[in-house]
């Protein structure tokens, strides 16, 4: 069960103290309640320009009440953390990913691009988040993480906006194939699925999409 945010707020600094000298239970809450609240307005200022955004762009009276009302309630809700204690979701997910859990490394793996600022320290950034990114989702994999075949699909999709790996159609669903055999589906289920996505592959790449999807699956799934 979560616990509440006005209770995580009051005892922040000691869950933080916790994870900061290795409780990744007490990390992954930290970084699961920042990140709810990253984006959720924190002033009355930010709230009536959000709700006047959405006066201006709701097609109806009722779509506008639900949006001005879940605004709202979004921002009731996360009001005991202060903006700064927002701002550290990204270092809560890391260490809660560094601590060992898994849905934290997956996670980072998806969301811990670092964001361009000194240019120097951005790409020693990058380069220290592909290795550690890489590791965890290698890791997962091996371990028969079947959540962790999906994560890598997506990181390897052209429309991801990870920065992982380059993009590469066949590697993206080949990691798709090889979580269709884990959980159960046929080659020509998944094939079919695609063409009626249309998602058009040649037979070459058909073939290669099967054979990688194949040995991806062995390394995960088939212990």
């Amino acid at each position: 069960m979560d616990m509440p945010l006005n209770e995580l707020a009051r005892d922040y600094e000691s869950l933080a103290s916790r994870a900061r000298a290795g409780d990744a239970e007490a990390a992954y809450k930290l970084y699961a309640a920042t990140a709810s609240c990253k984006d959720v307005a924190a002033s009355e200022a930010d709230l009536a320009g959000q709700k006047k955004e959405i006066q201006r762009n709701a097609e109806n009276d009722k779509d506008r009440e639900a949006q001005q009302h879940f605004a709202q309630e979004q921002f009731d809700r996360c009001s005991p953390l202060s903006m700064g204690q927002r701002r550290e979701w990204l270092e809560w997910l890391a260490v809660a990913a560094r601590l060992g859990n898994a849905d934290a490394q997956l996670r980072y793996v998806r969301a811990a691009t670092p964001t361009k600022g000194d240019s120097e320290k951005y790409w020693s950034d990058l380069e220290s988040y592909r290795n550690t990114a890489a590791q965890y989702l290698d890791d997962q994999i091996a371990r028969g993480n079947v959540d962790a075949l999906l994560t890598a699909a997506s990181v390897y999709d052209a429309n991801s906006n990870a920065d992982l790996f380059k993009a590469n159609s066949v590697t993206h669903y080949a990691y798709l194939y090889a979580y269709a055999m884990a959980t159960g589906e046929q080659a020509g289920v998944f094939f079919d699925k695609l063409a009626r996505g249309q998602d058009v592959l040649s037979e070459q790449e058909k073939t290669k999409v099967q054979a990688l999807g194949e040995e991806i699956y062995s390394k995960c799934c088939k212990h």
